[in-house]
């Protein structure tokens, strides 16, 4: 059942229709969420959300405002429909849109039926959740047990730098020293001189 404020007076509704701005917002599209990207599509969107001032809308502690507010008209209250929570309900579907907008539609038909953004963002975490926590243990264990081997140097950085940036993508960025320090581990002992030389300058800067 919707709740009903009381305005303070007859004018109320209209002063705050008048007070209500109007707000652009400015979304950068993401790569579409499929059934392997959660984490990086997270990071992507979230960063969106933030960017435009908009994590109430997924924040399942914010109370939207009261769709209708009783408002004194002579001696009679009238309910009328609340100004502000138009302006949230509108707000809340072109961040709905665009969260629509960013998926592919296998995932799009898991939440089609959601009306507002948290729902969809709750269904999402859900789905996903579990699935996010195993990736990135995954990519830890990789990242500690990875090691040179028979790989080009060059073939071997990149590996591990994109094992760092998907590790950064959920939420989980190293530093430039640990990077560089798990990169040094699987070098193997033949460049055992250069990481010593390496991890000493690391160790050098900190206490500069």
């Amino acid at each position: 059942m919707a709740s009903v404020h009381l305005a303070s007076s007859s004018n109320a509704v209209h002063n705050a229709a008048i007070n209500t701005s109007t707000v652009t917002f400015s979304f950068n599209t993401p790569v579409k969420l499929d059934q392997a990207n959660y984490l990086i599509w997270r990071s992507q969107v979230l960063a969106s959300i933030r960017g435009n001032r908009l994590e109430k809308f997924i924040d399942d502690s914010v109370t939207p405002p009261p769709s209708h507010i009783a408002q004194r008209i002579s001696d009679d209250l009238r309910s009328v429909e609340n100004p502000e929570y138009v302006t949230w309900r509108s707000q809340d579907q072109m961040l709905l849109g665009w969260l629509l907008s960013s998926m592919s539609e296998g995932i799009i038909s898991l939440v089609f039926s959601l009306e507002t953004s948290l729902a969809v963002w709750k269904a999402i975490k859900v789905q996903f959740g579990s699935q996010s926590k195993s990736k990135l243990l995954h990519l830890r264990y990789m990242m500690n047990s990875t090691r040179k081997d028979d790989m080009k140097v060059t073939d071997y950085f990149i590996k591990m730098k994109n094992i760092a940036d998907n590790m950064a993508a959920a939420g989980s960025a190293l530093t430039d020293d640990d990077l560089i320090l798990h990169i040094l581990s699987g070098l193997g002992p033949e460049y055992n001189s250069v990481a010593t030389y390496i991890t000493g300058q690391i160790g050098v800067g900190k206490m500069m």
